[in-house]
């Protein structure tokens, strides 16, 4: 069935495609590698209408789906993992082709009857017979999936072989075309072939991207003992070690009021931000989250608990502050644009999630010239200096040669 799904045959003909206008035309230019992305996706003769390119974080993948809709003029769903890259494509949308044009269907509200539907997996997923947007949908003529190997399989497969399966021109976007959880067969079958790739470190060699430096440091962790268990051992060691988060606080304190840097802290759960703090963090900072529950408020200030994340993003790029620390809610696929620091205190070894944290910092901005990354490896402790060994050529691998240095 997949391999059947994944062949199917258009039912339009190229000359049935339109043009879509722009309502507000994009600032820039497509660049070169935009442009032949879209030119071997959709072919202007209409010879390919399934594929995918993998293009890493920061070269525009955005611009790509816009100029794919714009090239085949057809009603279009545009369909992404995660609420916070939702709300930014909704917004460049509507920028781009007005308002009026674009739906939203995720975060509560659901809008089907516009020509571009903007729409998380999940809430597709949700979608059945009878449902009052099922006919909307299901008359859609082109998918679009950005971040593909970050959707949940069992929603990406139930939207392209179940709600979407009549789509005829299908379309999938990514930093990289990977899964680590068995489930590559089943995403190599949905996405069909890859048709065009760029990566990260062509991006910063050709200028499109700002350069990385990589730095390890070795660092003793503040407990001693072990759980057993790699999770806890993780938590226990790394993200509750206090070791780090003072090392952390004054290399930040530093970068911030000797270099002008803007820092981005990636963390895993709420409680870090308060061990930030407690560990000497000095500087303006906000801490952009999902929502606390009545066992975790307490670790927040409550002048943070109602903040947004997506606002915060805005006003970080903005320089009202200069520290930004976020969990996931904003990690993964949100458009981060002045970060030159980037520190890590989540640990383990999943590549698409070291990869898609490594992204936030890739973009170019008004005076950034490079991009530091920090990571730790907790020396004294076996399983957490083997992931950080792992993290070492992960990172050896995206651009450069990782620096291992000494916590001093």
């Amino acid at each position: 069935i997949v391999a059947q799904k994944a062949n199917l045959k258009p039912t339009i003909t190229p000359e049935e495609w339109g043009l879509v206008p722009w309502a507000s035309k994009p600032v820039h230019e497509p660049r070169w590698y935009q442009s032949k992305a879209v030119d071997l996706l959709c072919p202007p003769d209409g010879s390919r209408t399934h594929g995918a390119i993998e293009v890493g974080t920061g070269l525009g993948k955005t611009l790509i789906m816009a100029l794919i809709v714009k090239r085949i003029g057809l009603p279009t769903v545009i369909c992404v993992p995660t609420l916070s890259i939702a709300s930014q494509a909704l917004l460049d949308f509507q920028k781009w082709f007005g308002a009026g044009k674009v739906g939203q269907f995720f975060s509560g509200k659901k809008v089907s009857d516009r020509f571009i539907t903007i729409a998380v997996s999940k809430s597709l997923a949700n979608v059945e017979k009878g449902d009052k947007h099922y006919n909307n949908l299901t008359t859609k003529k082109v998918l679009l999936v950005d971040e593909t190997h970050l959707a949940p399989p069992e929603s990406l497969s139930t939207v392209v072989f179940g709600l979407l399966s009549q789509c005829p021109y299908r379309y999938f976007l990514s930093g990289t075309v990977l899964r680590n959880d068995g489930l590559q067969l089943l995403l190599d079958g949905i996405t069909g072939e890859v048709v065009f790739s760029m990566s990260v470190e062509q991006g910063i060699k050709e200028g499109f991207l700002s350069p990385l430096k990589f730095f390890q440091y070795r660092i003793k962790s503040h407990r001693s003992g072990s759980h057993g268990d790699v999770l806890k051992d993780n938590k226990v060691f790394l993200q509750q070690n206090t070791n780090i988060y003072k090392h952390a606080s004054n290399l930040i304190n530093r970068a911030v009021t000797e270099k002008n840097r803007r820092a981005l802290v990636l963390v895993d759960t709420v409680d870090q931000y308060r061990f930030l703090l407690d560990g000497g963090l000095n500087v303006p900072s906000r801490f952009a989250h999902g929502p606390l529950s009545k066992d975790n408020r307490d670790t927040v200030p409550e002048d943070q608990w109602k903040l947004e994340p997506m606002d915060l993003v805005k006003e970080f790029d903005e320089g009202k502050f200069s520290v930004l620390v976020a969990t996931g809610c904003v990690s993964i696929g949100t458009d981060i644009k002045s970060a030159d620091l980037l520190i890590n205190i989540v640990g383990l070894t999943s590549e698409i999630e070291i990869r898609q944290g490594i992204g936030r910092g890739t973009r170019l901005f008004p005076g950034k010239s490079d991009t530091v990354y920090i990571d730790y490896d907790v020396y004294n402790k076996e399983v957490l200096t083997r992931h950080a060994m792992k993290r070492r050529k992960i990172f050896d691998s995206v651009y450069g040669t990782c620096k291992v240095m000494d916590a001093k």
